[in-house]
């Protein structure tokens, strides 16, 4: 069996202590199926991580950290376990992050709905995650597309790949062979459900082709457009858009 470990580093009763492994846990609950395990420890159980384990260090910063804090960072940065040092405000890093971690890029934690990110960070650092993680847009050109474009950069922004037909395929490649192609290599995808998709049969295609794949991810439901029957198995949100 593979090990993993993340290490987090702060205070026991800090709130993103307890949601950071509550999302961690669920993002790797699948692990043992492939023979490997995330093993999550605090600071006074660096010692307990073998040596040659990939491994990564969350340090949860706060004025005034205690010595089995400071100790475990020292550990850690003798080890050379990639250290993510994590604060509530980028502009006040120094000042809140120890001196052991102010020489790394800190992630900022402003917002708890951001747990997600910053786990998605921590698995990334030990292969467990891509580095970006590739979102599919199906939708309709004829009157969703606007909106696609919308999503696209906001996913971007997040550090999120995002593959759209009339942006990701180079001119020449076979078009729906390319499609299914980097619809099963995506992480999730997003069905734009807008009036026209029903009279759009490679929509319909490419939702049918993501169950199969099994890859998961969210209906958007235009107002009075009924849920297409092929994405029953995505999750539903409904869109509070008016169209014309």
């Amino acid at each position: 069996m593979t090990d993993f470990f993340a290490i987090i580093i702060g205070a026991k009763e800090d709130s993103r202590r307890a949601r950071l492994i509550k999302e961690l846990r669920s993002r790797t609950r699948n692990l043992r199926e492939s023979g490997e395990r995330l093993d999550i420890v605090g600071q006074r159980r660096i010692n307990s991580v073998p040596v040659d384990a990939r491994a990564v260090a969350i340090v949860l910063c706060r004025r005034g950290m205690g010595t089995s804090e400071t100790d475990a960072i020292a550990a850690a940065k003798k080890r050379s376990v990639p250290i993510i040092p994590v604060v509530a405000d980028l502009r006040t890093f120094t000042t809140v992050a120890p001196q052991g971690v102010t020489e790394f890029n800190g992630f900022e934690l402003s917002d708890p709905a951001d747990i997600g990110e910053l786990a998605g960070l921590v698995l990334e650092s030990l292969g467990l995650q891509r580095s970006k993680r590739k979102i599919f847009i199906s939708y309709a050109r004829m009157d969703s597309s606007a909106v696609a474009h919308q999503l696209r950069e906001a996913f971007t922004a997040r550090w999120y790949s995002v593959f759209m037909d009339t942006i990701s395929i180079r001119p020449g490649a076979v078009f729906q062979e390319e499609l299914l192609q980097e619809l099963a290599d995506s992480d999730a995808v997003v069905l734009l459900n807008s009036p026209n998709v029903k009279h759009r049969p490679y929509v319909q295609q490419e939702i049918a082709f993501a169950d199969q794949a099994g890859v998961s991810g969210i209906q958007v439901v235009w107002p009075k457009v009924q849920r297409m029957r092929e994405g029953a198995f995505l999750c539903r949100l409904c869109s509070t858009r008016k169209t014309r």
